[in-house]
């Protein structure tokens, strides 16, 4: 999600999505990370613009990881 899109910017949107009962993992993408401590408790993790490869899948793994573990912890 990025932080900087159009009403609601991506804090806004996150905050909405969180307080749903199985809201998602959320990956915030930037062009700065000044915003990271704003973030804290909302985003999993923060990348940076352009969007590396690596980076990208690493998150999208640990966001798996993440999923799969509140799925197992809830059964």
């Amino acid at each position: 999600m990025d932080i900087e899109m159009e009403a609601p910017n991506g804090f806004e949107a996150a905050v909405r999505l969180r307080a749903e009962r199985d809201g998602p993992v959320i990956i915030f993408t930037t062009k700065t990370l000044d915003y990271a401590v704003r973030g804290y408790g909302l985003a999993l993790r923060y990348l940076p613009k352009p969007i590396e490869y690596a980076g990208f899948a690493g998150a999208l793994s640990l966001a798996l990881r993440e999923r799969l573990g509140n799925y197992l912890r809830g059964r």
